[in-house]
């Protein structure tokens, strides 16, 4: 589905013009589209809820990015398209033509079933499709209670769509949307369901959702982390960001000053990397790297908050340094403000403009970092960043010192993430005016 101003836009490049609401259903190279009932079922009811409420955001949350508004569309488009088709599957035929589009690194994007067990955090990626199996999960089962206590398919049905139409806005989330869902389902049909659905909820972790996950230290973590594209209406130590939909924390055993932290992004997404994150390096031939940071807090989760400006209240903040040997794994090496041990939390933030797929995250310690004795700086002034070649950069670690520094910049706007050196860039112009001159010259 399209709504008519993206399909004014959109389509505008192939000399159409469609100024209204579109449903586009592709001829791919395995499959037709249109040829499964339930993607033109669940594509309709997108033009529905684009009618009521839109559902169109993603927002800023306590612990980072919420896609929950667009989840919820993909949710309850889902939801009726499956309850229309009277099937338990989605996208049943594309998903026989199309295997490798349901590889769990890319969060199984057509394996979406309404009997699954997704909650909230445990199964929060940032990418809405896959955010979404969450709420259609909680509402099949809600769903199939109504019907073993006499009520009918369609009047659970009505019941959905009444939500969706007097409930909900652009900007609700999961907690919005179970409030509305228990009074919508209280009036129609009663304590009864009303409880079971609370319960259902609760199990789902929809309401009140704290999206914290543990990293076990010293053991690589598979995930499916998709992190947004950065907005460029938001700053952090003058770099544009946008924060993960999961932050992360792990238990750090006293006596060791430094903790790194080794993030692996989904190879489809790294094979692009060079077009997505710097086209001119293409040109030049030059290597390009995803720019990924990293935002670390002791003792209690980050908070962010967004008005007109995105804020955060991390204690330090790095950027992951990707090699040519590895150009899927960045590293990240940390000085801690204290090495007598504790939780810290971290969240990864996006500083590109391109969305990035991650797939494995490892924290780790070291004996070459451990400590006889226990310090505690309530002040820091550098936090040492290293690659796997530990060649260290220094940047700004404690936040009072950045915005002291942040007029004046500092070393870690100073990190590139390509392989092209000051020199090699001054030789590079001083070639380009010298080819000029001979042009001229004949």
């Amino acid at each position: 589905f399209m709504p008519g101003d993206e399909a004014a836009k959109a389509l505008s490049t192939f000399g159409v013009s469609r100024g209204f609401d579109n449903i586009i259903l592709g001829q791919g190279q395995s499959a037709d589209h249109a040829y499964d009932a339930t993607i033109v079922y669940h594509e309709f009811m997108h033009g529905v809820i684009e009618k009521y409420v839109k559902l169109h955001n993603t927002i800023i949350g306590k612990n980072g990015m919420r896609s929950d508004p667009r989840a919820l569309n993909e949710a309850f488009s889902d939801y009726f398209s499956l309850s229309t088709a009277k099937v338990d599957v989605y996208g049943e035929y594309l998903n026989a033509h199309y295997p490798q589009r349901n590889l769990e690194s890319r969060g199984g994007e057509f394996q979406r079933f309404p009997l699954n067990e997704n909650r909230c955090p445990d199964n929060i990626s940032g990418e809405e499709h896959h955010d979404g199996k969450i709420w259609l999960g909680a509402l099949w089962n809600i769903r199939m209670q109504a019907i073993s206590l006499g009520f009918t398919e369609n009047e659970f049905d009505t019941a959905v769509m009444n939500t969706i139409i007097s409930e909900l806005a652009d900007e609700s989330t999961f907690d919005d949307a179970a409030q509305g869902i228990l009074r919508s389902i209280t009036t129609a049909f009663g304590n009864d369901l009303s409880e079971y659905a609370q319960k259902v909820f609760t199990k789902r972790g929809v309401l009140e959702c704290e999206r914290i996950l543990q990293v076990e230290l010293n053991v690589a973590q598979d995930v499916f982390l998709v992190l947004a594209g950065a907005s460029g209406a938001v700053s952090k130590e003058n770099y544009h960001y946008t924060p993960s939909a999961i932050q992360y924390k792990t238990e750090i055993p006293a006596g060791f000053s430094h903790v790194s932290i080794e993030v692996t992004i989904n190879t489809d997404a790294a094979q692009a990397t060079s077009l997505f994150y710097d086209p001119l390096g293409v040109i030049l031939g030059l290597k390009s790297y995803p720019k990924i940071g990293v935002l670390l807090k002791k003792d209690s989760p980050i908070t962010f908050s967004a008005e007109d400006t995105l804020n955060d209240d991390s204690d330090i903040f790095g950027e992951l340094v990707f090699s040519e040997e590895d150009p899927n794994t960045g590293m990240l090496v940390i000085e801690l403000p204290s090495s007598c041990g504790g939780m810290y939390y971290f969240s990864l933030v996006n500083l590109n403009d391109k969305p990035v797929i991650v797939k494995h995250i490892q924290v780790s310690n070291d004996n070459e970092h451990f400590v006889s004795n226990c310090f505690d700086n309530s002040i820091i002034d550098t936090t040492t960043i290293t690659d796997t070649s530990t060649t260290p950069i220094e940047l700004a670690g404690d936040r009072s010192l950045n915005e002291k520094t942040k007029d004046k910049g500092c070393s870690c706007n100073e990190l590139s993430n390509t392989a092209m050196s000051p020199h090699l860039l001054i030789l590079l112009m001083l070639l380009t005016v010298n080819m000029v001159r001979r042009i001229k010259q004949s």
